[in-house]
């Protein structure tokens, strides 16, 4: 069965140490040490921020147990609202649910690309993503993009796990005036035909 200690994960991670180094007159590099549960090390998270305003996050982490999914979930203003991506499409695919969907360059708004499950529930992820871009009407926004040939999946909602949890039909789900990223290096399968798959 799923192992639920994993969703206190990021409420009970608690840093430890936090050091930064200038690399030269435009590049800065902070990192993090945090404690977290179900570690075998400490998760080791490395930001290289640069001039130009990129940003590279490194993350290094080594779980005791099996693990849901490893990645980053961000807050992002609501007028970042459409969601272009180069990985599978154009329907949402899961690790174990992806074969039908082609690779390609696809485009849509967040409410379009999520799917109302008749009971509210973790929606709209898009898998083997290269990167993918959140803009405004204006094309200005934020650019996500995999390095060292790792795939990441991918979703946005117009509302927050929480809700999600919290909601036991859709109508229940707020329209929030943000929109929550999630950038998963790797996610569990939903499994079914064959449930090994399944696992992170």
């Amino acid at each position: 069965g799923i192992d639920k200690t994993w969703k206190k994960a990021s409420e009970t991670r608690t840093i430890k140490n936090i050091n930064y180094e200038k690399i030269n007159s435009k590049t800065i590099r902070v990192y993090v040490i945090s404690q977290v549960i179900n570690a075998e090390k400490p998760l080791d998270t490395t930001y290289t921020i640069y001039g130009n305003g990129d940003i590279l996050i490194e993350n290094k982490f080594t779980p005791s147990k099996n693990m849901i999914r490893f990645g980053m979930q961000m807050e992002i203003i609501g007028e970042f609202n459409r969601m272009t991506w180069f990985g599978r499409g154009p329907h949402e695919t899961m690790l174990d649910r992806k074969t039908g969907a082609a690779v390609g360059i696809y485009s849509g708004f967040v409410k379009e690309l999520i799917h109302p499950y008749i009971r509210p529930q973790e929606n709209g992820n898009r898998t083997d993503v290269r990167w993918v871009a959140m803009t405004n009407v204006e094309g200005s926004g934020v650019l996500i993009s995999v390095l060292g040939g790792t795939n990441l999946s991918i979703s946005a909602w117009p509302y927050t796990i929480k809700d999600l949890e919290e909601a036991k039909h859709n109508h229940e789900l707020p329209q929030r005036d943000y929109i929550t990223l999630n950038v998963d290096h790797r996610q569990q399968g939903v499994g079914g035909d064959l449930p090994a798959l399944a696992l992170l």
